[in-house]
């Protein structure tokens, strides 16, 4: 995937899956990640975090708190 944020990009490989939905491949269907709604495929409520990044990805988007970004698949 490619991410974005405030003028940098950088790519990054999916690397775990939870702990929302570890039943939702959707980097394999190329479909947004239903965690993203607030709610888990077991109806348990999410923090609406599409994705989590890597220490390196954070440091690599000059990030400093959390925030939204912008990704989408290469």
């Amino acid at each position: 995937m490619v991410l974005f944020y405030k003028g940098k990009t950088i790519e990054a490989s999916v690397l775990d899956v939870g702990p929302w939905n570890i039943d939702d491949p959707y980097w394999s269907m190329r479909t947004r990640p239903q965690s993203e709604l607030g709610v888990s495929i077991s109806g348990r409520g999410t923090n609406k975090s599409g994705i989590d990044l890597s220490d390196k990805a954070f440091e690599q988007l000059g990030l400093k708190n959390n925030d939204k970004i912008y990704w989408r698949f290469k």
